[in-house]
């Protein structure tokens, strides 16, 4: 019964090398997902632009909110949203980065159509939110564009939002983050570091 065990226990080990070692090959941009971006902005008659030559920044904030899906229903409570919107907005806001004009956007995309939604992505620069759906939207932002997931530590080790970034050929950061899941506060040190660190690549 050891032998049998430890026989599995080896293959077992193995097949989580093979995985990891083929997971780093798969992490590269991928041409792929760049003509399928451009595909699917082509269907709504878009294109992605940016004014990086000119040193301007776009940063768009995704946020999410408590909505009523029905009169006769009570309000729906969302996972995953900012403690205070406004005030990450403006910690954004206030990251003074030397010869850069940055300009940042709350977005709720759930008040918006997919049209409205892949307009605002397919000009931003710096895409910022919580781990969550709405990170999908960095396969739209132009190319080498910067993505910054905030991820709180319940939802630490999901990797997917990196892939989809890095396919795209993104520059990919995370930053840690407090509280419960619907009054999320980032970590503002890490933000106030990461957000130089991304444009500045993205600028080269």
């Amino acid at each position: 019964m050891y032998r049998i065990f430890l026989n599995r226990k080896t293959l077992c080990c193995a097949q989580i090398k093979n995985v990891q070692a083929m997971s780093n090959r798969c992490l590269k941009p991928s041409a792929y997902v760049k003509e399928f971006a451009e595909w699917f902005l082509e269907g709504f008659g878009l294109k992605q632009s940016t004014n990086r030559a000119q040193k301007k920044i776009n940063i768009v904030l995704i946020c999410r909110k408590d909505y009523f899906a029905h009169p006769r229903k009570a309000s729906k409570k969302v996972e995953r949203k900012f403690r205070d919107d406004v005030e990450i907005e403006n910690v954004i806001a206030q990251i003074a980065i030397d010869g850069v004009d940055t300009k940042v956007r709350r977005v709720y995309l759930e008040d918006i159509d997919i049209k409205q939604q892949m307009q605002i992505m397919s000009t931003a620069d710096v895409l910022i939110g919580v781990h969550g759906a709405g990170m999908t939207h960095a396969l739209f932002l132009p190319q080498n564009s910067g993505v910054i997931e905030i991820v709180p530590s319940q939802y630490g080790g999901r990797i997917h939002f990196q892939y989809l970034s890095t396919w795209a050929g993104h520059v990919y950061t995370t930053i840690g983050a407090s509280g419960p899941d619907d009054a999320i506060t980032p970590n503002f040190d890490q933000l106030k570091s990461a957000l130089p660190t991304v444009i500045a690549k993205i600028l080269n």
